[in-house]
């Protein structure tokens, strides 16, 4: 434990010394539970800290709920809503989802999402569908803690790659609850590639 904890603090030093790239802390606090043997809700919130600009810049809240169709495969409906950009979070986007989960007992997982992204008027941005697609792999070396490694590919409408996302870190359990710290690396297409350095946070409560 000690060890995993001066690797998190490296890390962060090494995120600090690059400053002059954007980089950023996300937390993620995940809440779910079995309302039947086959139904389950979700409850999830997030904040994303800037490092450029001192202060949060986003923040979303997302529930939902998910059907069991066997012991690899779900399929849930959510309701996300994000407030970002500005410092009083005026800028609303209503983001509404299907997700499909499928999981394997080696450790794999993939998440496939779309999501229709509700831009309000204000933004100048028409709505549209968005297709992201996250494989997962967790190497259960140990009982309560082992390392992972993720990557989530975002594709637009117009079947453009927009963003793609790379993660590593470790998953920590204590009882009903699961702590993600990871270091992901984020690529953005904005007319031009850029990229942006994020230490994640998730922390996940089962009931």
């Amino acid at each position: 434990m000690r060890k995993l904890l001066i690797l998190i603090a490296l890390l962060f030093l090494s995120l600090n010394v690059n400053a002059q790239n954007d980089w950023e802390i996300w937390t993620t606090f995940n809440v779910s539970g079995n309302i039947s043997d086959k139904f389950k809700i979700i409850l999830e919130g997030e904040d994303r800290y800037s490092h450029k600009s001192k202060t949060i810049k986003y923040f979303h809240y997302d529930m939902g709920l998910t059907y069991k169709v066997s012991d690899k495969v779900e399929i849930g409906a959510f309701y996300r809503e994000i407030y970002a950009n500005t410092e009083n979070f005026s800028t609303r986007l209503p983001q509404p989802h299907i997700d499909v989960f499928w999981k394997e007992p080696i450790g794999f997982k993939l998440r496939t999402r779309v999501e229709y992204q509700m831009f309000e008027n204000n933004i100048g941005l028409d709505n549209q569908f968005r297709l992201r697609i996250r494989p997962a792999w967790q190497f259960n070396f140990w009982k309560n803690y082992n390392p992972f490694v993720q990557s989530e590919v975002f594709v637009n409408q117009k079947y453009v790659l927009t963003r793609n996302r790379f993660s590593a870190g470790i998953t920590m359990k204590y009882g009903k609850i699961q702590i993600q710290p990871n270091y992901t690396l984020e690529h953005n297409n904005k007319d031009i590639w850029s990229n942006r350095d994020i230490f994640w946070i998730n922390t996940k409560f089962k009931f």
